[in-house]
């Protein structure tokens, strides 16, 4: 694993299994799927569960990505840093995985505590810049997918209460995620308590960021 993230503090580790923050779903829950930290599976998993799963998440990313030519090889794997692989090397500790019996995957958050407009790292993912008085101030974010089969099941849920749950032993005041207004997500992300704060661009091309804000406002 690549250096861990040392612009923003250290989880204390919460429990892992079903976190308190439980938000409700349409369709009866996945029975049995247990939420881990990814640090957790590069240290407790053979080398064949680690590959296994690590192959589980690369296709459920392809297969939720809206990108599905790349003029090259290189783009491709440039495509997967920038929204996986880069969480996967640097924020293990705040990448979960909801995981389906031993090797099963049905899902994966890539989250990380680092505010992705001042953080270099994050660069290529051109965000608008009229968002980063709110991201300064819940600088932590999260990428999500779940497979097709486990939408609706309450994965989704799980995987985002895992994340709220490191975010508050962390001593956060919230985080946020970023993604086109017209998305079909929006409204996933409110149910599981967020609200849209800004806004940018137009028509198709716009997106929304929305915060879930802990205690106080």
């Amino acid at each position: 694993m690549s250096q861990a993230n040392d612009h923003a503090p250290r989880p204390d580790r919460p429990p892992l299994g079903h976190p308190p923050e439980q938000v409700p779903h349409a369709r009866p829950p996945t029975a049995d799927v247990a939420i881990v930290r990814w640090s957790d599976c590069t240290s407790d998993c053979t080398d064949d569960d680690k590959a296994a799963l690590a192959a589980q998440i690369d296709a459920i990313f392809f297969e939720a990505s809206r990108t599905k030519t790349f003029a090259s090889a290189r783009e491709r794997q440039r495509f997967r840093h920038r929204w996986l692989g880069l969480y996967e090397e640097q924020f293990a500790e705040t990448f979960f995985v909801a995981i389906d019996g031993r090797t099963r995957l049905t899902g994966y958050l890539a989250g990380a505590f680092s505010d992705p407009l001042s953080d270099p790292r994050f660069a290529e993912q051109a965000i608008a810049p009229s968002f980063g008085a709110i991201t300064a101030r819940y600088p932590a974010h999260f990428h999500i997918n779940v497979t097709a089969e486990a939408r609706g099941r309450g994965v989704g849920s799980k995987l985002v209460a895992a994340f709220a749950h490191a975010c508050r032993c962390a001593g956060l005041a919230g985080f946020h995620v970023v993604t086109a207004a017209q998305s079909r997500n929006v409204g996933f992300y409110r149910r599981c308590g967020l609200e849209e704060l800004a806004r940018a661009g137009k028509g198709a091309g716009a997106t929304v960021l929305l915060v879930r804000r802990f205690g106080a406002r």
